[in-house]
């Protein structure tokens, strides 16, 4: 009786330690089997085949992602010109609307700049 409970009590402190026995014991009788090598094998060789899938996915996905940032990079270049060239336009277009007015009577200079810039004319101010 005595024995019995010590090998309880130990159980009950280290049940690892059977555990771990068991185990090892279940998984060299597994191995021993032909079948266990070949399942392991397969195992392996469908890892190794999905590994080297999502490498070349990653890839293909890492260039789709390039490829974009390239068309990205153009197509802002390309507006970036198409802005500046407007730009340069609006500012002709300006210069020349602007020498038009200059060439009109002095008195009503300020009066047609701040209608046609959209500004406040201080001389129609201080005569009201």
């Amino acid at each position: 009786m005595l024995v019995l409970l010590k090998v309880w009590s130990f159980l009950k402190n280290y049940w690892y330690v059977p555990l771990c026995l068991i185990g090892a014991i279940l998984l060299y009788v597994f191995l021993q089997k032909g079948n266990a090598k070949k399942v392991l094998d397969i195992a392996l060789n469908a890892f190794k085949k999905e590994r080297e899938l999502n490498e070349q996915l990653s890839a293909e996905e890492e260039k789709l992602k390039e490829d974009q940032k390239q068309k990205y990079d153009l197509l802002m270049k390309e507006l970036e010109a198409q802005y500046n060239i407007k730009k340069e336009d609006l500012e002709e277009e300006k210069k020349e609307r602007i020498k038009e007015l200059l060439e009109k009577d002095p008195k009503d200079l300020t009066k047609l700049l701040a209608k046609e810039f959209g500004l406040t004319n201080i001389d129609e101010e201080s005569e009201k």
